[in-house]
């Protein structure tokens, strides 16, 4: 599947924010209909990807933070990724690890 969202006719200062949060939405709807959920291979934008998500915890580059995690997977924030992990595991991330790593 390939979703595609044009917008040309939004407001220029308001384009990139409506864009991430209608994907978002479309993420989690087709993620809610489609069993077991949906794995995104690419997200591409035509505007660049912001430095550092603000607010975010970040690592030293281990690739295990949330933060980076949701950059690499497409999503706009942390806080989306964590609230789509919790749903579909019944737990956060970082408990999540914790216990694989507690065996």
């Amino acid at each position: 599947m390939r979703v595609e969202l044009d917008d040309a006719a939004l407001p220029a200062g308001m384009a990139r924010f409506l864009a991430e949060r209608d994907l978002a939405a479309i993420h989690t709807v087709i993620g809610e209909l489609a069993p077991g959920g949906v794995s995104v291979r690419e997200v591409a934008f035509r505007f660049p990807s912001p430095p550092v998500l603000a607010g975010s915890r970040t690592c030293s580059g281990c690739g295990r933070c949330s933060a980076r995690r949701a950059a690499r997977l497409g999503y706009a924030e942390a806080a989306a990724f964590i609230h789509a992990f919790r749903r579909r595991h019944g737990t956060t991330p970082g408990d999540h690890g914790r216990r694989r790593r507690a065996g």
